[in-house]
């Protein structure tokens, strides 16, 4: 009841220029409807391909299409913007001065600028290869991205998915800052939880669905 007091009256705007579907598409809307559920209210600020409205069914939502360059205007008590956007924002969105924003860095790339066309397969020879062509040949991107990082931090404003996201923003850019976690949710009800006894020698089968990457490997060695 709490929880739902302090969002009524609240307004969210959600930012994230869809592509195509995908996690990050299906966690937004999925976070605009229970906000929304709660008796805020939510815009949901989405890219010309309109995937994140197509994903949501909640007709309270207000869906707003911007692009680069072009940015909407929008007016909000708080604003959650993946870390991927953390130096375009105002590229696309224009805020009012008292909206607070949270970035939410739920990818460990989110926040490690990656250069076109050739950015990725620079990327797949190391995170060390890609530092070095960055530092060489995007100084001042580099330069943006850790003022910009280090502003949020001082306000209390870029939160990570997870251990790994936090681990590799510090390890990148040289920093030591303790992060908070915000990870993904789920609708439990969904996920037919049972209350298990196991003893020493049951054996039990565990299944790990996911995209096949690297950096996803973690949560299997955990």
């Amino acid at each position: 009841e709490l929880i739902y007091m302090k969002l009524s009256g609240k307004t969210f705007a959600l930012f994230y220029p869809s592509i195509e579907l995908g996690g990050a598409e299906i966690l937004l809307s999925r976070v605009a409807e229970l906000l929304s559920k709660r008796g805020a209210r939510v815009f949901v600020i989405d890219g010309e391909n309109r995937i994140l409205e197509k994903n949501i069914s909640d007709e309270n939502i207000k869906c707003l299409v911007t692009k680069l360059d072009d940015p909407v205007n929008v007016r909000a008590d708080h604003c959650i913007v993946f870390a991927s956007h953390i130096s375009s924002l105002s590229r696309f969105v224009t805020l009012n001065d008292d909206c607070s924003v949270l970035f939410w860095s739920i990818h460990p790339l989110n926040a490690v600028y990656i250069p076109p066309i050739l950015g990725v397969n620079i990327l797949s020879l190391g995170l060390k290869y890609l530092k070095w062509i960055n530092a060489l040949l995007f100084r001042e991107e580099v330069s943006v991205r850790v003022g910009v990082i280090n502003a949020l931090v001082a306000k209390n404003a870029l939160v990570c998915m997870d251990g790994e996201s936090s681990r590799l923003i510090n390890s990148y850019y040289g920093f030591g800052y303790d992060f908070e976690f915000v990870p993904v949710p789920v609708y439990v009800d969904s996920c037919g939880r049972k209350e298990r006894n196991l003893q020493e020698a049951n054996s039990i089968t565990l299944v790990w669905y996911g995209r096949l990457c690297d950096f996803k490997v973690h949560s299997l060695i955990y």
